[in-house]
Parts: C-alpha cells; sequence; structure tokens
C-alpha cells in the first residue's frame, strides 16, 4: 500500500516538474522580438486601417512569464467630415502613426499563452507631417500640408485609430497553438485568427 502510495506521489512530482519545464521553454522560445505582417483592422464608412505589430516579450525571474511590450505602424484613410460641395474641397485623408501598449503574460502549457493587456498603457501617436489630403474627386490630386490642419482634426483622427486598434489589442486574452518554428517563426492563434510572426534580430551598437 505504501509503495503504491510513494508510487502515486512521484508521478505527481514528475508531472508537475514536466509541465514547469514545459512552460519554461515555451517562455524561454518566445522571448525577443517580433514583427507580423499587415492586418485589417476596418473597412468600412468610417475609414480603411491596417496595422503591423511587433511584439516584444520579456521573460521575468519566474521563467514562465512576464511583460508585453506590443507597438504599431498604422496607416488609414479617413473619409472627410462633410459633404464634397466643390471639387478642391479635401474628400479624404491618408495618414499614419505609431501606436504602444504594454501587457504581462504566461505560459500555461507547452503550446499555450495567457495574456492581460493595460488599456490604461494605450498611447497613439499620429505625425501631422505625414497626412496627405487627397483634395479633388476627379483629378484625386494630393497636398501635404500639415499646416493646414487644425487640432480638431488632428483629435478627429486619433481618436479615429484609438476605435479601430483598441478592440485589435483588447482581444489579445489568450494565445492558441503557440508554436515556434526553426527559431524564426512565431505563430499562434487569437480567437479564430491566425497569426504569423518573424524574429527581429537585436540593433548592435556601433
Amino acid at each position: 500500500m505504501m509503495k503504491k502510495l510513494l508510487l502515486g506521489i512521484a508521478a505527481i512530482v514528475s508531472l508537475g516538474l514536466m509541465s514547469c519545464n514545459e512552460r519554461a521553454d515555451l517562455a524561454k522560445s518566445v522571448e525577443g522580438t517580433w514583427s507580423g505582417a499587415p492586418v485589417m483592422l476596418a473597412n468600412n464608412a468610417e475609414g480603411d486601417f491596417t496595422v503591423i505589430d511587433t511584439y516584444t516579450f520579456t521573460v521575468d525571474k519566474t521563467g514562465e512569464g512576464g511583460t508585453l511590450m506590443i507597438t504599431g505602424m498604422v496607416n488609414g484613410t479617413v473619409p472627410s467630415s462633410h459633404f464634397a460641395l466643390s471639387l478642391d474641397q479635401p474628400v479624404s485623408t491618408s495618414v499614419s502613426g505609431r501606436t504602444s501598449v504594454t501587457a504581462s503574460w504566461r505560459a500555461i502549457d507547452d503550446d499555450d499563452i495567457s495574456v492581460m493587456v493595460d488599456p490604461e498603457s494605450f498611447t497613439v501617436t499620429v505625425d501631422p507631417v505625414e497626412m496627405v489630403l487627397t483634395s479633388n474627386v476627379i483629378t484625386d490630386a494630393t497636398e501635404n500640408t500639415p499646416e493646414n490642419l487644425s487640432a480638431a482634426a488632428m483629435k478627429k483622427v486619433e481618436d479615429s485609430f484609438r476605435k479601430v486598434i483598441m478592440p485589435h489589442y483588447m482581444e489579445l486574452t489568450h494565445m492558441d497553438d503557440v508554436k515556434v518554428k526553426n527559431g524564426d517563426y512565431l505563430k499562434f492563434e487569437v480567437g479564430k485568427k491566425d497569426f504569423s510572426l518573424m524574429r527581429q534580430q537585436a540593433a548592435v551598437a556601433e
């Protein structure tokens, strides 16, 4: 009886150690910086938006998780807020900007990672120099005149970015079927969406 009990305890301990090793191995494999392909965020009456995300996983002293920083390069086309009454009235604005958000993450087995995004850490920045106005319906003429953009226009663009980006990040609560291929490719699923990222090499100081 005692022998069976000891064997059972040993099996439980062995299983626990194996599980810990699997979580640590997964955490070690994803540690670093990864960038993905453009992701379509919206394509509707409010505008067209895409983002290229970069994920940086940092492992803490537990060895099974840590901090995740996600930065995004966003591009979009925002329609004019009012009907074009004349041909030289701006009808759309092409914009780009950057976003960032931080999260905590934890490997929970050999191919699953739980994520908790901090919405308070979310930031969005639009560069007015990179804003291009499409100012003629017929000729599709454009102009880059950031000095003509009002603070209200900038705020509207930032609000548009925030509206489409926040749901994209907040749905990141669980990474399923996490795989690292050849050390250079990170694949995972979020809900029914597949993601594929490539490892970015650390910059070398000159």
